[in-house]
């Protein structure tokens, strides 16, 4: 029996915004939100321990705004068993540092626990810095990079690929896993999970009830600010090459690309 915390965040489906032209700022305006893609992959890989090991439990963490449910209820349909959201105004726009203080006040909050799965990082961040930050704070071992899990015999198990080929390594638990996309393949849930997802126990636990000192949270500690979020100029040409002659084109094709700086 395992139990497993595993770690969400609901962020910007980054796959559907759209760049001002004339700023390169993106246009966030109604862009829709979604878990993460790689914690995505931890909710699977959890579910997968959990399969292989009777009697496990998942709890769903984050740390999340009023539409955080949204996200929850995704992981809560895939298997995840019950949820903690912590939510609270003094969280916004709270850095890694600060999440992980809030994520690790929650966990010991939430009592005893086996393993914690994480994914890699975030995909509208790219930050990679909570889920270090978190295992150090409770001062777990942490299995990074992840391709492959399980559970054996009291200790977490990974595999990941290395310079010279791929690594198996090990923890005793209580450990901290963090995973990448190669792991796995997230389960679609069925219409019947998603119905029963809404009547899974959730809680939803603010700053006061973390223990978690509004001055030490949230925008103004944040000891990492951004400037600017502008994206790479970019400029499309269009060439029309003409001729008869399909070998004399392809000529004139690659030459050009080389010009260009595309083809070397």
């Amino acid at each position: 029996m395992v139990k497993i915390i595993v770690l969400v965040k609901q962020a910007i489906d980054v796959d559907v915004v759209k760049i001002d032209s004339k700023t390169g700022e993106p246009q966030l305006s109604g862009v829709p939100f979604k878990v993460s893609d790689m914690d995505k992959n931890a909710a699977e890989a959890a579910i997968r321990v959990k399969e292989k090991n009777l009697g496990s439990t998942i709890t769903a963490l984050t740390v999340g705004g009023a539409k955080a449910e949204e996200a929850i209820k995704e992981v809560l349909a895939m298997g995840c068993d019950d949820a903690i959201i912590c939510r609270d105004p003094a969280f916004d726009g709270s850095d890694s540092a600060s999440k992980a203080l809030i994520l690790e006040k929650a966990i010991r909050k939430a009592g005893a626990f086996d393993l914690i799965i994480g994914g890699e990082f975030a995909i509208d961040t790219l930050g990679g810095q909570v889920t270090p930050r978190l295992a150090e704070r409770l001062d777990l071992p942490q299995l990074s990079y992840a391709t492959a899990l399980k559970v054996d015999g009291g200790k977490a198990v990974i595999e990941r690929e290395g310079d010279e080929g791929v690594e198996v390594l090990e923890a005793d638990l209580p450990a901290f896993a963090s995973v990448t996309q190669e792991i796995n393949q997230p389960r679609l849930p069925s219409l019947m999970a998603i119905l029963q997802a809404g009547k899974k126990p959730m809680k939803v636990w603010n700053a006061s009830e973390l223990g978690v000192a509004a001055a030490d949270v949230g925008k103004g500690m944040a000891r990492v600010k951004q400037i600017s979020n502008r994206a790479p100029k970019s400029e499309r040409k269009a060439e029309l090459i003409q001729g008869d002659n399909l070998e004399k084109q392809v000529e004139e094709l690659g030459r050009r690309l080389v010009k260009e700086g595309a083809l070397k």
